[in-house]
This record gives structure tokens, C-alpha cells and sequence, in this order.
């Protein structure tokens, strides 16, 4: 079993994305998941007609946060672009308000994508949408685990989690321990 990956060859750098999630507990009980995305090049880069980004300059450089429930469902969305790849590209912000009454879960990330459309979203902040309802679902469980406190039993694997990677697998090791109660 391989727990690091091996020695590159040498390289040198051309692109670095930097993506960073937080789930926060609100003060009024709501969940929020704010997510980062900051695209940056090494060389100076022009984008087409605009104007040349020097090295080390966002090429991307956005944000999105969601407001959710218990239910995870989304009461609120923000959506903010300091830096787009084109100056029009901030006009895909409004189109994240759609997602506002969708529930995070099984299927989720589809009906959102169907919401926001290709076409009047931006690719970038669409593809967060994923590992932001990951980040909503593993905030909520803490959460929920928190609230239970370190004394109680770990519950079984819930249904929709069940087969939905390896460590969750039906008959696993982790469905066998959970299942013992």
C-alpha cells in the first residue's frame, strides 16, 4: 500500500490552483460552506485581447458561499469573481442564486448544473459545487457528532452513504464496526 507519492522527475512549475473549503456553524444555527478558487501562472500570461496578468497574478480568483439548514438545504447564495479569465466573466455571478431551495445530496450536483446552466455559469465555480457539498455533509456530521458528544455510539453508515466509495462499501469494515452498535 502506497502512502506517498513517488520522487518526480525534474519539472518545472506552469499553473497552481489553490482551492480551500470551510463549513462554519453561524451564530443564528445555519451552516455556511465558503469555498476559494485562485488560479495563478508563474509567467507573465495574456488572455486573449486583455490585459497581460504578470507572474504570480490571479488568473482566477473567486468565491462561493453557501447558507444551509439542518436539511442542507440552500437558503442563500453568494458569489463573488475579484479576478475572472475575462473581464465579462463576472457576469455569470447572478446565475448561482438559482441553486437557492436545492437540497445537498444524492444527485445534487446535476440539478445544479441543469439551475445555473452551462452557458450562463462559470465552469470554475460549478466544479466547487461538488467538493462544497462534500465540505456541507462532513461539517453537519461533526456537527451532529458534536452535539451527541464523545460518549455516545457511532452510528451505522446512512443508506444514500452506503457503497458510495470503498471505506464505505457494504460489508466493509467500517459497515461491520458501525453495524455493531
Amino acid at each position: 500500500m502506497s502512502v506517498a507519492l513517488s520522487s518526480p522527475v525534474a519539472r518545472r512549475p506552469l499553473h497552481t490552483r489553490t482551492l480551500a473549503m470551510d463549513c462554519y456553524l453561524r451564530e443564528d444555527g445555519l451552516l455556511e460552506v465558503e469555498a476559494h478558487l485562485r488560479d495563478t501562472k508563474p509567467f507573465a500570461l495574456k488572455m486573449g485581447g486583455e490585459r497581460e496578468r504578470p507572474p504570480g497574478a490571479p488568473i482566477h480568483d473567486m468565491w462561493l458561499r453557501l447558507r444551509l439548514d439542518d436539511s442542507l438545504t440552500i437558503l442563500g447564495v453568494e458569489a463573488a469573481m475579484p479576478t475572472g479569465a475575462h473581464d465579462s466573466c463576472t457576469g455569470a455571478v447572478p446565475a448561482y442564486e438559482k441553486l437557492v431551495g436545492l437540497q445537498v445530496g444524492v444527485g445534487w450536483v446535476r440539478e445544479a448544473r441543469h439551475r445555473v446552466g452551462v452557458a450562463a455559469g462559470c465552469t470554475h465555480l460549478t466544479e466547487m459545487l461538488h467538493q462544497m457539498g462534500t465540505t456541507a455533509m462532513q461539517g453537519f456530521y461533526g456537527l451532529r457528532q458534536q452535539r451527541r458528544g464523545p460518549e455516545a455510539s457511532i452510528e451505522p453508515i446512512h443508506p444514500r452513504l452506503l457503497d458510495t466509495c470503498f471505506g464505505l462499501r457494504a460489508g466493509g469494515e467500517v459497515d461491520r464496526l458501525r453495524s455493531r452498535r
